[in-house]
């Protein structure tokens, strides 16, 4: 069975990984709606992934050889050497209170794009942050993992990862069976993007100042409140925007105040 793949030279549809970081290169072969390995017990964890991506009625398996199988297979994994799982946390702001919960047995479908999700495996701590997750649960699982990594003698490297179906290698290892076919069609294609240190995001997060010209954008800042884009002016620009400071703003009535805001786009 491990020289079946050379054999044949039949396609390899993906790899899978195995929860063992110390299993050496194999092969799993799918045939008549069964999977075959020599390690079946070790495998057995992945295996209702694999059987759910490939249709499979069956989830049996059974110690064989190249020879009882013959040339006929349906299909052909390649099984790597793969680091074993960290742990996965979701971040779920949906009741308007952020929620954590840790994510069991966890695999790439549980990557939920309304949540934020924090991966803690080895020396390092990814938080993966879904396209539609609120700003308030992305700012509450950055404070989560800098506090968390400092339970640790040493604290792990904190990136984060702000592109969905962009993820770089480094994130995409820890989960098993991770795979490109599940990506939307118009993401596909899209090269992976390196992650951010939390610094870098933590530095964005708290600023309480932007430009004007970034205040006129359709794509906001994360966090800012779209009806009053005045209060985040700098006090010299707010005078040079409005030309008067933010007491006499505040001392007109609501409808002067709206209604100049109006004029310089500020709504």
């Amino acid at each position: 069975i491990f020289s079946i793949f050379e054999s044949h030279k039949l396609p390899i549809i993906t790899e899978i990984s195995t929860n063992s970081p110390n299993c050496p290169q194999r092969c799993l072969v799918v045939k008549n709606q069964q999977i075959f390995s020599r390690d079946s017990e070790e495998i057995s964890d992945i295996l209702p992934s694999i059987c759910q991506r490939l249709s499979l009625g069956k989830t049996s398996t059974c110690e064989t050889t190249t020879e009882s199988l013959g040339e006929e297979v349906d299909a052909i994994f390649k099984l790597k050497e793969s680091t074993s799982q960290g742990r996965l946390f979701q971040f779920s702001g949906a009741t308007g209170v952020v929620e954590v919960v840790e994510v069991f047995h966890y695999c790439q479908d549980d990557l939920d794009l309304n949540n934020v999700f924090m991966l803690h495996a080895h020396d390092e701590i990814y938080l993966w942050f879904g396209s539609k997750s609120s700003h308030a649960t992305k700012v509450v699982s950055v404070e989560t993992a800098s506090n968390y990594g400092k339970l640790f003698p040493t604290v792990p490297r904190t990136m984060v990862i702000r592109n969905p179906f962009q993820e770089p290698p480094e994130f995409t290892r820890y989960f098993p069976a991770w795979s490109k076919s599940l990506y939307p069609e118009n993401k596909k294609t899209l090269p992976p993007c390196d992650a951010v240190s939390v610094e870098e995001v933590q530095k964005e997060f708290s600023r309480k100042f932007y430009s004007y010209q970034e205040l006129l954008s359709e794509n906001l800042p994360p966090g800012i409140d779209a009806t009053n884009l005045e209060k985040y002016l700098g006090d010299d620009e707010f005078v040079e925007i409005f030309k008067m400071n933010r007491t006499e703003f505040e001392e007109l009535s609501d409808w002067k105040k709206e209604t100049l805001k109006k004029s310089v786009y500020l709504f």
